[in-house]
Formats: structure tokens, sequence, C-alpha cells
């Protein structure tokens, strides 16, 4: 499964640097996520990336459930986090919340088996 998390908001690519650099400090993520930084070529006209996103191609054993669950932990760190787009297979929703219930959804809307969220880190 592969999937893609942008950022909204005021200082969107300080936080999405910071969320990464969360990420990729726990190792199951790391092995099991391969999260990679990455630009969206720029539009026909435009000069320069379109935005930065986050590109995860997750393997057998990692969950979606378990990146949003880390995601979460990251932002309850921040004072005042912008939204994310996780965006997969056509299908894009935005979160703002960190809460169970929203990250389920979340979860079922993208396609992701009934997985568990560890919010705890």
């Amino acid at each position: 499964m592969d999937f893609r998390m942008s950022m909204d908001g005021d200082r969107a690519d300080d936080e999405l640097r910071s969320l990464y650099a969360w990420l990729t400090e726990d190792p199951d993520i790391r092995r099991g996520a391969r999260p990679q930084f990455r630009s969206a070529p720029p539009r026909p006209g435009r000069m320069g990336a379109d935005a930065d996103f986050i590109y995860f191609a997750v393997q057998t054993g990692l969950t979606l459930g378990q990146v949003l669950g880390q995601y979460a932990a990251w932002r309850r760190t921040r004072s005042r986090p912008g939204t994310v787009v996780i965006e997969r297979d056509g299908t894009k929703i935005t979160l703002s919340g960190t809460d169970e219930a929203s990250l389920r959804d979340a979860v079922r809307a993208l396609g992701g088996e009934h997985e568990g969220t560890r919010t705890d880190r």
C-alpha cells in the first residue's frame, strides 16, 4: 500500500519536516513504511516544486493505523499544528484531530483494513 501525507496551514513546510523527523525515529515505521520526503513536480508554467509531501510504501506487517497513530502522537506535541492531508489511490482526506474515532474513520476511508491505531509514544 502506498500513500502520501502533506500539511496545510501556517508553517506547513516546517511542520511537515518535523512530522517526517518524528516518523523516521520510529524503527517500525522506518522499516515497514520506508517514508521519503518528496516534492511534487512543478505544474506547467510554474517554476520550482509545487508542494512537499511524505511518501510511504508500506510493507507487510505495518498498518496505516500505526502510521496515523504516530501522527497523532506527534500532533499532541505541537502548539499550533496545521491539518494533514492523506492521499491514497485517488482518495483524499483531511485530519485535524487526533481522537481514536477520527483515526479509525480515516483508516476506513482510505481503504485500510480494520486496523488498530497506536497513539501512545
